[in-house]
């Protein structure tokens, strides 16, 4: 087990256990008899580099302990270099432009002991105990790897100690439990924070660890200003300012470094997870983060652990060990690093314990101790048994030089043990109990690792040489559709369908975002978006209350030409739904302080429009293809943004917003006239008239080639936007077209997706997409986000694809019948609920089709020839008539575009303005 530990005292603290209970006054007065003997005497001199020597001087054994200590660890990382500082150490043994051979070799001769070199993530250190002989040779050494390591680093070094590394992680890997470092340091620390991985770092980090990375890392880090010798033994004071000055001297000063002091993560709940392992029995793992290690409550709640967990007698080992015999161990402790620090219980279980039940012991236990307190016999012992470490590292003058090393590193004093063994000391049981509180009481990240059991895969006896066939699919059909007309005109679309208790309501008004008046864009958004934000009858808050009483969640929003109302309504709920409905339709307030709440989302969504106007690219194509003063051509600014008054609402509401105007689409389980009876008393009363300026998108502009491009400084990635204007909606040609499309680029295995993703890399995703209108001309357009550095790449891609598409390369029969088996087979999953039929039927109704135009989707689909395909294609494109938006910055793609040539090139600004 290893005990709490004055974390400054590291070495010497593991596998010393706790002293038995003894009585409290005879544990005081042994302590108290040793505490002023604990004194490490040191001095501390600084050559004109920077470098930091510290000497402490006994001459009782002809030795002295050499140590470098750097202050540069794996927390000096940056992301994709994890391993990076330990790798380096071990290059540290490499030759140099002085010296070739192992690094070891003097130091054997000269029959040195403790020859190392370690990294964590606050420091890299290196060390060895020599003769008093052997000082200067030690010296050189280490002053020339400090100076001269560089001129002998190369590529055929890295690789070697790479390896060295690896073989290294593997072994550690390779040990049980070894899964556990990762997850636990990532439970801890957040994204970003240094102790986040691991100080060996990850395979693909070391494989990339280059020759540069090398000497950026030595010339950054390892200057005379970041490090601290210290020399500890056999060697006075001049001695070592002669000596250290004669070899360091020389060493550069360094570069100035940004450094992290603290940064104690906050785990606001209990996080806990469970993995599974190749180990002989289940571990749990609970941390909590404490405070940086010159933090006094660091110290003391190594305490804590002692009195808790840590000794025999104390109170969880007795319970879980001898009490219940659900452990075989428990270890942990409390440990400090520059940054932060972890208090940790880790518990071996015996087998066919359940962990939950060892949780509800520990819970419990520290529960009680954080009521009463650590038992006063226990925490004297520990602080006993503390102190006789510390004064038995003193006889190791490795230990000594570690500590004033690490203080000096960690703290800035040499002498800072002296603070730590004061605050254990004087530390009552009241403040131990109190500490403890403070710490314990906040979130931990727990990991149990439970032993993978032992499982065995069947024998194969599936031919996997081809793919097995698909099988029919079902057909799917609509439920019977019904319709009336409520008596001020509304019209009401019917169908039962299920058997949950559940209705799908769409109310929908044959007006939207087209019906803005010049000037006004966004008064149609903002009325919809207003509906549930107050009525005559109920406040925002009111309504709100009344909607959650029968779980009623509304998706409301303004379309081009329609607008919709839907939600899912339990069917006991139902009638009063339709009440709350009404009083929204009918009555909403518009309250000024709920407008000017949308206000203030618009001006933040404008003013995104100027910083990334990538995400309006298709706004500034529809600009482009419609007439600009038309519905489609309008961009909203801060102006029309601000010109918008609730008068304008009221009267946009009063002139759109009528029965005549509604359409309701009822799904779900009721009947037909129970249905009809709820709308009459909802909204049968009703009786506003329509005087809807709804506008007709109408046909585009003639088509020429154009080339808009839109600057947006700095951005990474080209939004790209190329397409051309189709003839309006004509149901006899929509599958085909539909087809064509998803050949084309309406999908991921489509050809435009496949080019500039899969087989380039240059996009994330390409897609075509075919954007239909009830009452005007239809667009295809190609878009997409791709690599600044391939901008015209991807569209000469583009073109290719357009060109080719009509003339060299046609659709194939099997890219046909690709489309064919996935969209027939897709269908009825399609149609699983009821709001997928009521979105159809919907649909279906604004574009003059049957209701359940959908349910002959498959025959129609299998009625298309490849040859109808390809006419359509060759009838529809004309790829030297399209209409390129290219959004990016301008600095590095501009130029190549205009070469391209691809028509005539504008530039525009955010709002759709020509600039030049």
């Amino acid at each position: 087990m290893r005990t709490a530990r004055l974390t400054l005292f590291v070495a010497v603290m593991a596998g010393i256990g706790v002293a038995a209970t003894v009585p409290v006054e005879r544990a005081a007065a042994e302590r108290s008899s040793i505490v002023d003997q604990i004194d490490i005497p040191y001095e501390v001199f600084t050559l004109d580099n920077g470098l930091t020597t510290i000497v402490h001087t006994d001459h009782s054994a002809p030795t002295v302990f050499v140590g470098v200590w750097y202050g540069v660890g794996s927390k000096d990382e940056p992301a994709g270099k994890s391993g990076f500082a330990h790798l380096f150490e071990h290059l540290m043994f490499q030759g140099t432009a002085n010296r070739e051979g192992e690094y070891f070799a003097p130091f054997t001769k000269a029959g040195a002991i403790g020859i190392n070199g370690t990294t964590n993530p606050d420091r890299t250190n290196y060390f060895a105990t020599v003769p008093t002989g052997a000082l200067d040779m030690a010296l050189w050494m280490e002053s020339d790897r400090m100076t001269y390591l560089l001129d002998a680093v190369d590529q055929a070094a890295l690789d070697e100690q790479r390896e060295v590394v690896k073989n290294e992680k593997r072994q550690g890997e390779n040990q049980p439990y070894a899964s556990m470092r990762e997850r636990l340091l990532e439970g801890r620390y957040p994204i970003g924070h240094p102790y986040r991985h691991t100080t060996i770092g990850s395979m693909e980090d070391l494989d990339a660890a280059s020759v540069e990375d090398v000497h950026d890392w030595f010339k950054k880090y390892y200057g005379a200003s970041n490090v601290t010798l210290v020399l500890a033994g056999d060697i006075d004071l001049e001695t070592a300012k002669t000596k250290v000055a004669k070899y360091f001297a020389e060493a550069p000063t360094g570069v100035p470094l940004v450094k992290q002091v603290q940064w104690v993560p906050t785990i606001t709940e209990n996080r806990l997870e469970t993995m599974y392992d190749k180990v002989p029995q289940a571990v749990i793992s609970r941390n909590w983060v404490l405070p940086p290690i010159t933090h006094r409550d660091t110290t003391v709640m190594g305490l804590v652990y002692d009195t808790l967990a840590g000794n025999k007698n104390s109170p969880l080992r007795k319970k879980l060990v001898d009490e219940l015999g659900w452990a075989t161990n428990i270890a942990g402790g409390a440990s400090g690093q520059i940054l932060a620090g972890t208090f940790r219980l880790h518990i071996s279980l015996k087998p066919g314990v359940a962990p939950e039940d060892v949780h509800r012991v520990v819970d419990e236990t520290v529960a009680a101790y954080l009521a009463d307190g650590p038992d006063r016999g226990l925490l004297e012992n520990a602080k006993l048994a503390t102190n006789m470490r510390a004064i038995t590292a003193m006889e190791h003058r490795s230990i000594v030089g570690s500590v004033l090393a690490n203080g000096q590193l960690r703290a800035g004093d040499p002498g800072h043990y002296k603070k730590e063994l004061g605050w254990l000391n004087a530390a009552t049981a009241a403040e131990v109990r109190s500490v403890a509180e403070e710490w314990l009481t906040r979130g931990y990240y727990e990991l149990t690792v439970l032993p993978f059991p032992p499982l065995t895969s069947a024998e194969p006896t599936v031919d996997r040489s081809k793919i097995p066939a698909v099988g029919n699919v079902s057909d799917f059909s609509f439920p019977e559709i019904e319709t009336r007309v409520l008596s001020n005109g509304a019209k009401l679309v019917f169908a039962k369908h299920g058997s949950l208790p559940l209705v799908n309501v769409g109310i929908e008004f044959a007006t939207g975002r087209n019906a803005d008046t010049d000037g006004k864009v966004g008064v149609a958004g903002a009325v919809f978006d207003l509906l549930n934000s107050g009525t005559k009858k109920y406040s925002a808050s009111e309504l709100a209350t009344e909607m959650d009483e029968i779980a009623m969640r509304p998706g409301i929003r303004a379309g081009r030409e329609a607008s919709f109302i839907n939600y899912t309504i339990l069917t006991p709920h139902f009638a009063e739904s339709l009440k709350i409905a009404a009083e929204m339709v009918q009555n909403p307030s518009f309250p000024v302080e709920e407008l000017e709440k949308e206000r203030n989302k618009w001006l933040v969504t404008i003013a995104g429009r100027e910083t990334n106007p990538a995400r309006n690219a298709s706004d500034y194509f529809d600009r482009a293809v419609y007439d600009p003063a038309g519905p489609l051509g309008k961009i909203r600014t801060k102006e029309m943004a601000s010109s918008i008054s609730r008068d304008d609402l009221i009267a946009f509401h009063a002139r759109e917003i009528a029965p005549e105007n509604m359409t309701v689409y009822l799904v779900g389980s009721l009947e037909l006239d129970d249905a009809e009876a709820a709308l009459e008393k909802a909204f049968g009363k009703w009786k506003a008239k329509s005087a809807s300026r709804l506008r007709a998108v109408g046909k585009a502009q003639d088509a020429t080639p154009r080339v808009i491009l839109v600057n947006q400084p700095n951005a990474v990635q080209s939004t790209i936007v190329a397409g051309l204007t189709l003839p309006g909606f004509d149901a006899e040609a929509a599958t085909t077209l539909d087809i064509m499309n998803r050949i084309f680029g309406g999908g991921f295995e489509a050809r435009i997706n496949m080019n500039l993703r899969e087989d380039k890399g240059w996009s994330y995703g390409m897609r075509s997409r075919l954007q239909s209108n009830p009452s005007g001309d239809q667009t295809l357009a190609v878009s997409g986000s791709v690599q600044t550095d391939k901008t015209t790449e991807s569209m000469a891609e583009i073109m290719k694809e357009y060109a080719e598409f009509v003339s060299s390369r046609p659709a194939t029969a099997s890219e046909l019948e690709r489309v064919f088996e996935n969209r027939t087979r897709s269908l009825p999953g399609s149609f699983s609920t009821g709001f997928t039929f009521l979105s159809s039927m919907s649909r279906s109704a604004r574009f003059g089709l049957p209701l359940d135009h959908a349910e002959s989707a498959a025959s129609r689909i299998r009625a298309v020839t490849l040859e109808q395909v390809n006419a359509t294609a060759k009838e529809l494109i004309d790829p030297g008539k399209l209409t390129w938006v290219i959004v990016g910055d301008l600095a590095k793609i501009e130029a190549g575009v205009r070469a391209l040539d691809y028509g005539a090139v504008e530039v525009w600004d955010a709002y759709g303005d020509p600039i030049r």
